[in-house]
């Protein structure tokens, strides 16, 4: 009886129908992606909300050199580096960079940043510069750290190398600084990868600028009253040439060259460029003549890399293979080939892209 009424009591209240059976989603395929992106790296804007730096990717791991960084980034005192680097210059500086350029100060040029000598003659120059704000005037400074950039591409270099040099060999700079700075140098083609382009080239334009705003005073640069001597048998074979037969000293200093000896003169204008970009005539093994001097006055470039045979080459290029423009070296396949070639130097690859292309629709008149 129990049973029966039990059934009667469920016919008259039936349970509920179970939902019908809907169809699994179709699983959602992953996200394919051709570049490995880090958890840690920035995005485009590199402040806060509140306006604090966030840093750049990617940072280094040493706990010294990021206590240093954070230390140099909180100052707003341009004091003690002249305004070399500022607060608004962060981001579009590398951290060798930031630290590096803290460790400057502005350094106006004199008689010993040239030579050495004896007798005098006037050179007005034009630039300021930078210099180990450590050392500068203390005795016993090893090298001069000093660097009188006369454009914006021949900054990197410099910091790259020389300035680097003297920063690990200076008896005055502190050692904390020393480390940081091998560390940092150790990542700073990747965040110069990482940054906007041409963000480095963009703060080195304003360093120059500020540069430019430095009033400079002429002085006298000291020569050496044997420094320009003239070989005899040299002599002889231009008496047949008034214009090579008379060459004083001051016209020898005045095309910008300098005796290293008694047979061998050097362009002191673009002594610091590799020989290969260097305008012809740029080293002389003899007492020069008067065209051979002249002839590189016209051409020389200064610190700036003489692209004379580059352009001659590739204008031969150009007129063999029809099918290659001008506009080939602004493609993004030959930017790469040359990224790779130069070591990821950003500077460098404007070089010999956009640089090289404006170079060459100057000089040859180039149009496609």
């Amino acid at each position: 009886d129990q049973m029966k009424n039990k059934l009667e009591e469920m016919k008259r209240n039936p349970p509920p129908k179970p939902p019908p059976l809907q169809p699994k989603p179709p699983p959602t395929p992953p996200v394919v992606s051709s570049m490995i992106v880090p958890d840690a790296a920035p995005s485009s804007n590199n402040f806060t909300a509140d306006g604090e730096w966030k840093g750049l990717y990617p940072a280094c791991d040493d706990p010294g050199t990021a206590a240093l960084l954070r230390r140099f980034e909180a100052e707003r005192d341009y004091s003690d580096n002249n305004g070399l680097i500022r607060f608004e210059d962060r981001p579009i500086t590398t951290d060798y960079v930031f630290v590096l350029m803290k460790q400057m100060k502005l350094a106006v040029p004199k008689a010993s940043d040239f030579t050495k000598g004896r007798r005098i003659t006037a050179l007005n120059t034009k630039q300021a510069g930078f210099c180990c704000r450590h050392c500068d005037g203390q005795e016993n400074a090893i090298g001069s750290g000093r660097s009188f950039p006369s454009a914006p591409d021949n900054m990197a270099s410099s910091l790259n190398s020389s300035l680097y040099m003297h920063m690990q060999r200076c008896l005055y700079c502190p050692q904390s600084v020393k480390i940081a700075l091998a560390n940092l140098k150790k990542i700073h083609s990747t965040q110069v990868s990482n940054m906007k382009f041409g963000s480095q080239r963009k703060y080195f334009g304003r360093l120059h600028d500020r540069l430019q705003q430095v009033d400079v005073p002429s002085f006298e640069i000291p020569v050496s009253k044997n420094q320009i001597k003239r070989d005899s048998s040299t002599l002889k074979r231009a008496r047949g040439d008034p214009a090579c037969a008379r060459i004083d000293n001051d016209f020898v200093f005045q095309c910008g060259f300098v005796a290293v000896n008694s047979s061998q003169f050097h362009c002191r204008h673009c002594r610091m460029v590799p020989l290969c970009f260097r305008a012809r005539n740029s080293v002389v093994n003899e007492t020069p003549t008067r065209t051979f001097l002249e002839t590189h006055s016209r051409e020389c470039k200064g610190d700036t890399f003489y692209l004379g045979n580059v352009v001659a080459a590739v204008s031969k290029i150009l007129m063999a293979n029809p099918a290659i423009t001008l506009d080939s070296l602004l493609s993004d396949e030959y930017n790469e080939l040359m990224r790779s070639v130069v070591g990821d130097d950003d500077d460098l690859v404007h070089f010999f892209t956009e640089g090289l292309v404006e170079n060459m629709r100057t000089e040859v008149g180039t149009t496609s």
